[in-house]
């Protein structure tokens, strides 16, 4: 039987019910919790010590799902002392913290508001983004905070159970990325931890400094991309490494893209044609990897070539790719595309 079975965050997995816990946890830091509460008082005072709040003003009030002017959503937790609202908190459970959200936040609460984002959410694309006045704690340090009192409630021990599970289980999905074996391999692909790590692993074998990002499509079905050649105004699309998954499943591709074709489409289908060619005559350099014909996508953007990770397990990927990426950004050089280094 697993220690997790009869956790009470299996079942608690909204933002709402999260926020909750949260917000109870805040209320715990005022004076009058100390002897009814040590544990949670002792990790509400820690939590205020690591968002920066030194000294609170007496009675802690915490309200939840407050209005803000002008917005429509609502603010998770507000916490106030006797001085007034001091702190803001939004919490994600599996939501991807949003830099507009929050910045729509700060600037309805003021310039001398902060506000923290607790987040369990995967979030390794998303912290730079984040404006300077918002404090970030994601899965791990929510964990930290909670150590030396986890025992000291229950519901900080399940809580605390719950992300140190949390925690192994996207390690799990990263290994299980690079796995052989079809099936444990589609398993972390159908996430977004699984395909970072993968497209990490790619990145780090062609020596890309490259940005790496991350979506999903209308489906909700995740997708990867590493842009190792921006692009320009002028003659030049960008060109990106693609971790997405179909009907005929996982794959990896390498795509042209142009938000307005310049200066015509035509333009376009004829700079795809030279960076096909490229590409092909870059794979065949590689006795092990097995590309599929490449797929229309229509105007914005341009499947330059394929493969399918049945067909390409990442270990021969990875092993392969290196002399194709080579190859083929040194084509890409000599006709001046703007390859990131």
């Amino acid at each position: 039987m697993s220690d997790m079975t009869f956790n009470l965050f299996n079942d608690v997995n909204y933002e709402l019910s999260h926020s909750a816990v949260w917000a109870w946890v805040l209320r715990c830091a005022d004076d009058s919790a100390a002897d009814v509460h040590p544990g949670p008082h002792k990790l509400a005072r820690r939590f205020f010590e690591r968002v920066g709040v030194r000294r609170t003003s007496g009675q802690i009030v915490v309200r939840r799902e407050v209005v803000l002017p002008g917005l429509r959503d609502r603010l998770d937790i507000e916490v106030a002392d006797a001085k007034g609202q001091f702190l803001a908190v939004e919490t994600k459970v599996s939501a991807i913290p949003s830099a507009e959200q929050a910045l729509r936040y700060l600037s309805a609460l003021g310039p001398g508001a902060q506000l923290v984002i607790l987040s369990s959410a995967f979030d390794l694309d998303v912290r730079a983004d984040l404006p300077k006045r918002c404090r970030y704690i994601g899965l791990a340090e929510m964990q930290e905070l909670l150590k030396p009192n986890a025992d000291s409630h229950p519901v900080l021990s399940d809580y605390s159970a719950w992300l140190a599970h949390r925690r192994s289980e996207r390690a799990r999905l990263a290994r299980q990325a690079l796995s052989a074996e079809e099936g444990v391999r589609a398993e972390a692909l159908a996430t977004p931890e699984g395909q970072w790590s993968l497209m990490s692993a790619i990145g780090q074998a062609v020596g890309s400094s490259g940005s790496q990002y991350r979506a999903k499509n209308l489906g909700g079905t995740p997708w990867t991309q590493l842009c190792f050649c921006d692009g320009d105004e002028k003659a030049h699309d960008a060109i990106f490494y693609r971790i997405d998954r179909s009907a005929r499943g996982d794959y990896f591709s390498v795509r042209q893209y142009e938000s307005e074709p310049f200066p015509s489409v035509s333009a376009k289908l004829a700079r795809l044609e030279k960076l096909r060619a490229w590409w092909a005559d870059a794979c065949a350099r590689s006795k092990s990897l097995v590309p599929r014909q490449a797929r229309s996508r229509g105007k914005k953007e341009s499947e330059i070539g394929w493969f399918l990770l049945s067909e390409n397990v990442p270990t021969v990927l990875l092993g392969e790719l290196p002399r194709v990426h080579k190859a083929f950004i040194a084509r890409l050089r000599d006709a001046g595309w703007p390859v990131v280094s």
